[in-house]
């Protein structure tokens, strides 16, 4: 049986600028053995940030709950195409949630921004749904412990793909793992420093391993959530980190080896290192992006259209135009609001206003070739 155990913490930067802490967590234990459990960060950049989170994770945990409770399919190998279509549809319904609850009360978009992952966990499977920073690291039987998502973040240091931002679904990143699981762990980026190996982005075990065989060694869910609260306060994590820290621990029990007393001695004595990210990073190679498949009811007297493989690179053009046009929208954001800020950096904004330009070309370029291919031109 599944258990539990989360926290969210405010971090110093935020205690001292007097916000409230911009994180949210929730999980929740169905019949049949599975787990669900979602956190959110908050952009400190936007006013109803911790809004935007909180109803982020309530949303998606609601949505999966209708998928999922509408059972899963009885062949094998339908069902990483179904949880990922019902995670598709959860990342659906909490950016619709955002839109409705921004459009009801006049507010931009923008002001609830919030990063969102969301985890599944079920009796030999993980599914996964991830947009923005933060991580999610499962440690699977076989006492192996492997990144399921790792952190993705914008152009440039500091910057991340909200929920909220245009064309932001597009941006999910979906995983599925047909392995017997015994914890997952899902962390904001106020824990990333710690908890990843930041060159690769692999799990750092001095960190992990005594942290989730402390949670299990503490049967009581409450007693296990202040032992999370203590070690997130503690003065050895402020140390090393003052933003805002969520950790949700989704796990199926007892360790396999005997443990520290002491919470707080998950941290390790030495961090991992931490490179100083660019101000301008190489070029972002795109990968190509297609979406979960997701069947939809074929209207009565429809007329069946050929999809040769030209239209279905066709297809594929377009969508890699799109999320580069997106890309160059993010891009010539980020340069007014960095000329805004120091009008010193003109020379890097005029870098990052060409980078813009040439996604805009490329896109441009792609979109030509779709319309050749469309025409059978090619």
């Amino acid at each position: 049986m599944w258990r539990i155990v989360g926290a969210s913490v405010i971090g110093t930067s935020h205690t001292r600028a007097g916000t409230s802490c911009q994180d949210a967590n929730l999980g929740r234990v169905m019949a049949d053995e599975i787990a669900l459990g979602a956190v959110a960060d908050g952009l400190g950049s936007a006013s109803l940030a911790h809004l935007g989170a909180q109803l982020a994770v309530a949303t998606i945990l609601d949505a999966l709950t209708d998928e999922l409770g509408a059972g899963l399919p009885p062949k094998r190998a339908q069902l990483a195409q179904s949880l990922v279509s019902a995670m598709t549809r959860a990342f659906v319904a909490a950016r619709t949630a955002l839109e409705q609850y921004a459009a009801d009360r006049s507010v931009p978009l923008r002001e609830l921004g919030t990063t969102l992952m969301a985890a599944v966990c079920g009796p030999d499977w993980l599914v996964t749904g991830h947009i923005g920073d933060g991580v999610i690291i499962g440690y699977w039987d076989g006492d192996k412990l492997r990144t399921a998502s790792k952190p993705e973040r914008g152009e440039y240091a500091n910057v991340t793909m909200p929920l909220t931002m245009d064309g932001a679904l597009e941006h999910v990143r979906y995983g599925y793992y047909p392995d017997t699981l015994h914890s997952v762990v899902l962390m904001s980026d106020g824990l990333q420093s710690l908890a990843l190996n930041t060159r690769d982005n692999t799990p750092f075990e001095g960190f992990l391993r005594p942290l989730i065989e402390t949670v299990d060694r503490i049967a009581d869910d409450d007693k296990a959530t202040q032992a999370l609260v203590e070690f997130l306060e503690s003065e050895r994590v402020n140390a090393r980190t003052d933003d805002d820290k969520t950790l949700l621990v989704i796990s199926r029990g007892a360790p396999a080896r005997p443990v520290t007393e002491d919470v707080t001695a998950a941290i390790p004595q030495a961090a991992p290192p931490v490179p100083a990210p660019p101000m301008l990073p190489p070029p972002v190679k795109l990968p190509p992006w297609s979406a979960p498949a997701v069947q939809q009811p074929t209207p009565e007297k429809s007329v069946a259209v050929e999809r040769t493989p030209a239209v279905l690179r066709a297809e594929q053009l377009e969508r890699e135009a799109s999320a580069l046009q997106e890309r160059a929208r993010v891009l010539d954001e980020q340069a007014t609001q960095l000329f805004a800020a120091d009008p010193g950096q003109f020379n890097i904004m005029k870098k990052v206003r060409r980078s813009a330009q040439a996604k805009r070309e490329e896109a441009d370029r792609k979109r030509q070739e779709a319309g050749r291919l469309r025409a059978g031109e090619l």
